[in-house]
């Protein structure tokens, strides 16, 4: 039965919108063992739409939301991707925005050996973009975005590909703040780091990438007070307004300037963390478009990623176990309290 929020959404037009820069269709495969230099018989093999913004749409809508994914897509797998990503979001609950484009949409192969369930990812090279394509794929975001009757909220999350260089991602959030919009990011690296003081809503590190740049804490650290007080750092100095750190099995700390809240992993069978990070943006993204505060963003979100690990392969979350998990975790507490400078 659809509960109240999906009813209030169902036929409101999308507010969230989703931006993969380098999609890729994902083909995961089984096979008994791999080995070199012989026939390997695979079982049937299983597509879907990949990339760190495709994976936020489609678990929004097994969540019970709607979003409007924009991607490029080029060629013949292009036209697969669009395909699929009607396929795996059903009905109303995904618009998309496909944009042109010249080279053909890359493919990655995923080798599940069932002997041992190791899993083998064979990512090929993204699709590149010149200038032209990469500024279409922002107007066609930046022009959902200012649709929106008191602002969209836009996830840049994924890799970038070749022909896109890291300040694109400032261009980006500019432009969609310029239209009213609110932004998150989920990218690493020299990506995130554009984003930070350009006035984002949500950044997504882990804690090996609030470590390396942040400074001042070890990539694998476990005290939530410890990493909070990091995150706060990092919201205070560069105007982000949560900071949303996946800690893996420690479960996630959500940070603001002034506190923050840890969130203990729920204990569940991991069949595999693929898609674990895109699942825990997904609900907290959510969360914050329903107008939910810091404790239920936080909750929701561990409670998606720690769903999304009890789906084996590359298969994302499933609703009736993310809300078990959900309704059993107690709410977090936000620790209020002053951040401390963290030595860059």
């Amino acid at each position: 039965m659809a509960k109240p929020d999906d009813h209030d959404h169902a036929h409101a037009p999308a507010r969230i919108f989703t931006l993969t820069l380098n999609p890729a269709i994902d083909m995961g495969v089984s096979v008994d063992k791999v080995e070199p230099e012989h026939k390997l018989r695979c079982g049937p093999p299983r597509r879907e739409p990949g990339g760190g913004g495709l994976n936020v749409t489609r678990a929004i809508a097994e969540l019970g939301g709607k979003s409007t994914a924009v991607f490029p897509a080029g060629g013949k797998t292009g036209d697969l991707l669009k395909f699929l990503v009607g396929h795996y979001c059903v009905g109303i609950a995904c618009d998309q925005r496909a944009v042109p484009v010249m080279a053909p949409t890359r493919e990655n192969v995923i080798v599940t050996e069932t002997s041992t369930g190791n899993q083998f990812r064979f990512n090929m090279p993204g699709t590149e973009l010149c200038d032209e394509e990469a500024q279409a794929c922002l107007e066609a975001l930046a022009d959902g975005v200012k649709n929106v009757e008191g602002g969209g909220l836009a996830v840049i999350s994924g890799s970038l590909p070749p022909g896109v260089e890291p300040p694109f991602i400032r261009t980006i959030i500019d432009r969609v703040r310029a239209v009213g919009g609110r932004v998150v990011v989920d990218c690493s690296g020299a990506a995130l780091r554009e984003a930070l003081g350009a006035g984002v809503c949500m950044v997504k590190p882990n804690r090996r990438e609030l470590a390396q740049t942040l400074g001042g804490i070890s990539p694998d650290e476990s005290d939530p007070a410890v990493v909070g007080s990091a995150a706060m750092d990092l919201a205070r100095k560069h105007g982000v307004t949560y900071v949303l750190v996946s800690m893996g099995g420690d479960g996630a700390v959500l940070a603001m300037k002034d506190g923050y809240a840890h969130c203990p992993a729920p204990t569940v069978e991991v069949l595999s963390a693929t898609g674990s990070g895109d699942c825990m943006v997904a609900a907290a993204v959510l969360a914050i478009e329903r107008g939910r505060g810091p404790e239920e963003i936080l909750r929701d979100g561990v409670a998606a990623g720690a769903a999304a690990a009890m789906t084996p392969g590359t298969e994302l979350l499933k609703r009736p176990q993310f809300e078990k998990l959900r309704d059993a975790m107690p709410m977090p507490k936000m620790v209020r309290t002053r951040a401390t400078t963290t030595k860059a």
